[in-house]
């Protein structure tokens, strides 16, 4: 059997998100989930619970909470958090949980090479940009809007500015 390549340290296994989310989960799940395995067992023995803690612990705030975590249906047609509304824009642009040490928000990669990389201000001020243009042209809530884009980090912010402006998105004007 082949070694691995790197093995972090006690010290950092220690303050990792998941290390955190295995105990939380141990405290839902009412066992112990010793290591990665026994996490991974219980997701997937679980998947209400293991998926109604994920949206917890990771804060995601639901404008309307779900009725259900997952409908009967088979997959692919799973319906997962069924009733659930959530504003994407805000979720992406004000997360409930900020990481200082966060890598960028955002990195595109053109066909040449070249790289772009934002970080959660950077995305915020394109995304205001974008906002104030569509409105400075006249687009508005209800109006319907389609482009013929490539993926790139301006798409993205295109989708987001235009997301903020409809009903519901929650989004604080920050």
């Amino acid at each position: 059997m082949e070694q691995p390549l790197w093995r972090p340290s006690e010290a950092r296994v220690a303050e990792a998100a998941m290390t955190e989310f295995r105990a939380l989960a141990q405290e839902r799940a009412g066992r112990e989930l010793p290591d990665y395995d026994a996490l991974h067992a219980w997701s997937v023995s679980d998947l209400d619970g293991f998926w109604r803690l994920y949206a917890d612990a990771s804060g995601i705030r639901f404008d309307t909470p779900a009725r259900r975590v997952r409908s009967d249906d088979p997959m692919p047609g799973t319906r997962w958090f069924e009733g659930a509304t959530l504003s994407y824009a805000r979720e992406l642009l004000y997360p409930s949980r900020v990481d200082s040490g966060r890598p960028p928000q955002v990195i595109g990669v053109t066909e040449a090479g070249a790289q772009v990389r934002l970080d959660l201000p950077a995305l915020r001020r394109l995304v205001r940009r974008v906002q104030d243009g569509l409105l400075s042209a006249g687009v508005g809530r209800g109006d319907a809007v389609a482009a013929y884009a490539a993926n790139v980090p301006e798409t993205l912010a295109v989708l987001l500015a235009w997301s903020r402006r409809q009903p519901n998105s929650g989004i604080s004007e920050q």
